[in-house]
């Protein structure tokens, strides 16, 4: 019964301590900045960015390097991510995450539809369509839970004569978390718990005195 008894407890402890280190894990803000090469430029993310596997087509671009468009006006600080030629642009990696949000902003056409995808295991479990333009970033909420694969596909719009066309959509302060490990009991839960383990042990201790 001890042995039974310390091996349980043991679970109960390592659960706690899962939780705690869950609880104390914040969101993650990716801004891009600390890829910012010095000069204005558009380059591919470095591998592995983040953690994550980014398409081709993910690219990053400096503020000022298309000024008077959505790519400057979009980009909050001094990097931001965009698809290039227009094409869409996925996010992967091994481990479940959750997409809180980003800002978006369309680089050449007002009103321009993105289609925002989130899927697990190859199966699409969410997907929004925002409205998107070239005046500045807006910041949308997604929270999209537990998923592996994150998809933006853009499309239409009105072009706003920036001097460029295309499919372009800059997004920044992309916000993501980790997926909770499996809930944990109630406070509550937690002292009948432990006073079924206080009364096995006053119960195996009253039992030892009996033998003696």
């Amino acid at each position: 019964m001890q042995k039974k008894t310390f091996g349980f407890a043991k679970i109960v402890f390592a659960s706690l301590f899962s939780f705690a280190a869950y609880a104390n894990a914040a969101d993650t803000v990716m801004t891009f900045e600390d890829i910012y090469p010095g000069v204005e430029t558009a380059d591919l993310l470095p591998a592995n960015y983040g953690g994550f596997f980014w398409s081709g087509s993910a690219r990053f671009v400096t503020s000022q390097l298309v000024p008077g468009t959505g790519f400057a006006s979009g980009t909050i600080g001094d990097v931001s991510l965009f698809n290039d030629a227009g094409n869409d642009l996925s996010i992967n990696r091994d481990v479940a995450f959750n997409f809180l949000g980003a800002y978006v902003t369309a680089a050449w056409n007002n009103n321009e539809q993105v289609t925002v995808s989130g899927s697990r295991n190859g199966v699409q479990t969410f997907s929004s369509v925002i409205e998107t333009s070239t005046t500045g970033p807006t910041y949308f909420n997604f929270n999209y839970t537990n998923i592996d694969t994150l998809v933006f596909h853009a499309q239409g719009g009105v072009n706003a004569e920036l001097g460029g066309e295309g499919d372009h959509i800059v997004i920044d302060n992309l916000r993501y978390s980790p997926v909770p490990p499996p809930a944990v009991p109630e406070p509550s839960s937690w002292a009948l718990l432990f006073l079924g383990l206080g009364a096995i042990a006053f119960a195996k201790k009253r039992a030892s005195k009996r033998i003696d």
